[in-house]
């Protein structure tokens, strides 16, 4: 029930557009609003809002949700109709009433969802002057500092992500779907992959990517097997032992033979020898 109160709150109210109130060529009107659903009344709001001057209300004007289309529209003296209907994950249809004059306004939107009717009584007063221009500017002004503000969030939540994920590959939770397809930081996936890329190919970063079977690497399209075959040559020179015997049986075993002779046979020399990390088993 509550959401399909906010539903058609949220559509009333895009029909009206709330914002600046400056002195203009254009009307300002104070406007009350009542929910009624099945026999209950909601608690009622009041907003003030700005609109170009015209002798009738034009319920196309302001609709700002792109899943609500008005339709039939007709103007019988001061009186307008319209019929509406919406949809996405709210489908509804309706229609509404509007009696306009000079200083005040008031009808009724009416729409049906799940088998019940909802009813938006409006009613409203001419209470001054007002620019509609000058309201549509602050009103995107404030939209795209709000659009600013949230890209700056989500930014910094993607990147804190991108940090903790590209340094275990993503080990400790699967948050693939939040850098795939329309997931929140899916315009973050380019920097994800070129640090997961960078870490992959050292021994250190491989090492977590192998071990912890993390969902990065498939979403980034690393192929750990290739950095495998790329690094193993190069870990003894680097004096990498422990990578040696946990990802390169090969090279670990050529090693062994020539360096782990006698290894094994007392604490002491075992404990001096430099490649002892080598020749543990």
């Amino acid at each position: 029930m509550k959401m399909h109160c906010g539903v058609l709150l949220l559509l009333a109210t895009s029909l009206l557009s709330t914002g600046a109130l400056a002195t203009g060529p254009d009307e300002k009107w104070e406007v009350s609003t009542q929910m009624q659903m099945d026999g209950m009344s909601m608690p009622g709001s009041k907003d003030v809002f700005c609109q170009p001057k015209s002798e009738a209300y034009d319920p196309q004007r302001g609709n700002t949700d792109k899943n609500c289309t008005t339709s039939d529209v007709r103007v019988v003296g001061n009186t307008s109709y319209w019929s509406m209907r919406c949809t996405g994950e709210q489908e509804m249809q309706g229609d509404g009433e509007m009696m306009r004059t000079a200083d005040a306004l008031n009808g009724e939107i009416r729409m049906r969802v799940d088998g019940m009717e909802m009813t938006m009584v409006m009613t409203g007063r001419r209470v001054g002057t007002c620019s509609a221009a000058a309201e549509k500017k602050a009103v995107d002004t404030m939209v795209a500092d709000m659009q600013a503000q949230g890209d700056a969030q989500i930014r910094e939540v993607c990147d804190s992500l991108i940090e903790s994920n590209a340094k275990d590959g993503g080990a400790q939770s699967d948050l693939a779907g939040e850098f795939s397809g329309d997931g929140m930081c899916a315009a973050a996936k380019p920097r994800l992959c070129e640090q997961a890329r960078s870490r992959a190919a050292g021994f250190e970063g491989y090492s977590a990517y192998a071990q912890g079977k993390g969902w990065v690497a498939a979403v980034c399209g690393l192929q750990l097997d290739r950095n495998r075959q790329q690094l193993c040559p190069k870990a003894f020179a680097a004096k990498q032992y422990r990578f040696l015997n946990q990802h390169c049986p090969i090279e670990a075993k050529a090693a062994k033979a020539q360096h782990c002779q006698g290894f094994g046979r007392g604490y002491t020399a075992d404990s001096m020898n430099p490649y002892a990390a080598l020749c543990r088993p």
